[in-house]
């Protein structure tokens, strides 16, 4: 069975891991890497290509590079890279900026698992 590979972007360290939990406890996803910011995803990405993951669990608000500025270059160079947006700001200006910005889908924290 295929797993698919995903990465968490939250500048909220327990918030971080506690998500790993529950992506973890899914038979078919495996949690790549933590970041705690936009910056850290990018360097990462530059790293290797093995850590690239087929999906990536983005907060918006975060210092040094934010969930909008990271999903952008996420769509321009990684296209084939899933983000979800994983917020607890439910505007509609901030969903539908993210979605235009290339997100595939939006969650709020607040989300049942």
């Amino acid at each position: 069975m295929q797993k698919y590979s995903v990465v968490i972007v939250d500048d909220h360290t327990l918030l971080s891991q506690a998500i790993e939990g529950v992506v973890a406890s899914f038979n078919k996803f495996k949690v790549l890497y933590l970041c705690k910011n936009g910056q850290e995803l990018v360097d990462k990405f530059s790293e290797s290509p093995r850590n690239i993951p087929d999906i990536v669990l983005m907060d918006i608000n975060m210092p040094i590079l934010n969930g909008f500025d990271t999903t952008e270059w996420i769509t321009k160079n990684h296209p084939s890279v899933h983000v979800l947006a994983l917020s607890v700001e439910d505007d509609e200006m901030t969903i539908l900026k993210m979605l235009r910005l290339g997100a595939k889908g939006y969650l709020l924290k607040d989300t049942e698992k």
